[in-house]
């Protein structure tokens, strides 16, 4: 979640004039001579250094020119040409703190200093990005806030998307989709934080293809993607990543050979590959760029028909479920630094559990930090538990009365809530919308601006 802001403030008026593009960084020295027009200020507050100083490294001259109290400091930062936000909007931005005698020395060189509307807002909602596939290979997206709700789908129909994933990448967080193409393909589109909107997807690999759900794991400098080959029958896992501008030729993992769709996690600086290999033993795998790729393990006594789920924990550990060769689900952990523990049952210690499931399971973190898992069981409904205390609860319905298509998507909650779910009704396929509110999971809502039938596995993140 969002840290509040500090109680004293500085508030920054920005001016604009003469002709650069919007979100261009500042210049290192701005001219600080043309007169500022009060009528195109606007104020911001400013909070803590941490943000800024890892969204930018330009510098730029302030004129201070106010007054500094106890609740403010007004600083007058001419800004070439960028676009102010609307008129009701103030935004908070993380800048570093400044001394008080510093601030009374007109021209003062203020450190990593980008002008809006690149920088994360102080106190924004946090919200959760939803991509679904629905129509004829059509690729919707959404975004939801505890105070504004649901933002309308946008259709992004080019290429012809099938099974997409989402992870977070950046500074400040933002979401990635990657999907599979009809063609068989990989591309992907990330989210401008300028425009607030989705750029124009682009193909990510060549010479290659996928038959299967790619996966994703995103960090500071970019996004790594993990996807199983498809030409001339080709099971073998490969990894490219991009890191800002381009993505990198894609690397062959000779010993991670599977029929079904990966998942990865990145902890430590190590990006791992769950996966089930053809002998239906569940397989940890390092990925690496050199020739012939990483290393895979067994995780002992793991075996299933399906793809296994990760999730990196509060304590940067791995904890893996997924269905069984029996149909009962499992999870198994790996904490940080040492060896895979033995998979137990979700039931494991609570009494009257069923957790039985075809299909695999998904997981993620909600908004105490706790693993959550979700799973569409073998009666057609959905079916999530948390890991608390040391132990798996009780398994809690999503929709009593309704069944789903696919697996759902899961993510941390917004707002009040422990977590956010969405998935495809059965009866229709429109994609409806729970929340987990005081370990309990509300009514289900169709997401209204849905006109048309999911028809894969959604996906969903959470920025905090």
């Amino acid at each position: 979640m969002s840290e509040p802001c500090p109680t004293v403030r500085r508030a920054i008026c920005f001016a604009v004039f003469a002709s650069l593009p919007a979100c261009t960084p500042m210049p290192r020295t701005v001219d600080a001579s043309p007169i500022l027009d009060a009528s195109v200020t606007r104020t911001f507050d400013f909070t803590t250094p941490e943000e800024i100083d890892a969204a930018a490294s330009q510098d730029a001259n302030v004129d201070a020119t106010a007054s500094i109290d106890a609740a403010t400091v007004d600083l007058a930062l001419p800004t070439p040409d960028l676009p102010l936000p609307p008129d009701s909007a103030r935004v908070d931005f993380a800048i570093p703190d400044l001394a008080t005698p510093d601030l009374a020395t007109p021209d003062l060189a203020h450190p990593d200093l980008l002008p809006p509307p690149d920088l994360t807002a102080c106190g924004t909602p946090q919200t959760a990005h939803l991509a679904v596939v629905g129509g004829v290979h059509q690729l919707y997206t959404a975004s939801y806030t505890a105070t504004g709700g649901w933002t309308s789908f946008v259709n992004n129909s080019s290429p012809a998307f099938e099974q997409p994933v989402l992870a977070l990448t950046g500074s400040i967080a933002s979401p990635f989709v990657v999907a599979r193409v009809a063609d068989a393909t990989l591309a992907a589109q990330r989210f401008d934080s300028c425009t607030r909107a989705y750029v124009t997807p682009s193909l990510i690999i060549t010479g290659n293809t996928t038959a299967l759900r790619p996966a994703a794991s995103g960090d500071v400098a970019g996004v790594d993607v993990v996807y199983r080959g498809a030409t001339n029958g080709d099971q073998l896992l490969y990894h490219t990543r991009w890191a800002g501008s381009s993505w990198s030729a894609a690397s062959q993992q000779a010993s991670m050979l599977t029929a079904l769709p990966p998942a990865t996690a990145s902890t430590s600086g190590v990006l791992h590959a769950l996966f089930t290999g053809t002998d239906t033993k569940v397989y940890d795998g390092v990925i690496s760029d050199a020739a012939g790729g990483g290393g895979a393990v067994a995780i002992p006594g793991a075996l299933s028909n399906v793809e296994p789920a990760v999730v990196v924990d509060s304590a940067g550990g791995l904890r893996a479920v997924f269905t069984g060769t029996d149909t009962i689900l499992y999870s198994a952990s790996r904490p940080a630094g040492g060896s895979w523990s033995a998979p137990v049952s979700l039931c494991n210690g609570v009494a009257s559990c069923s957790v039985l499931s075809n299909v695999a399971p998904v997981i993620a973190l909600d908004a105490t930090g706790a693993p959550l898992v979700a799973w569409l069981g073998t009666d057609g409904h959905l079916y999530t538990t948390s890991f608390t205390a040391g132990a798996w609860g009780s398994p809690l319905a999503v929709n009593a009365t309704e069944t789903a298509l696919f697996v759902p998507a899961i993510s941390a909650g917004v707002g009040t809530a422990q977590a956010e779910l969405v998935y495809a009704r059965a009866s229709d396929g429109l994609p409806r919308h729970a929340r987990l509110v005081g370990g309990a999971w509300g009514s289900a809502t169709t997401i209204a601006s849905a006109t048309f039938a999911v028809t894969a596995q959604p996906a969903m993140v959470t920025i905090p």
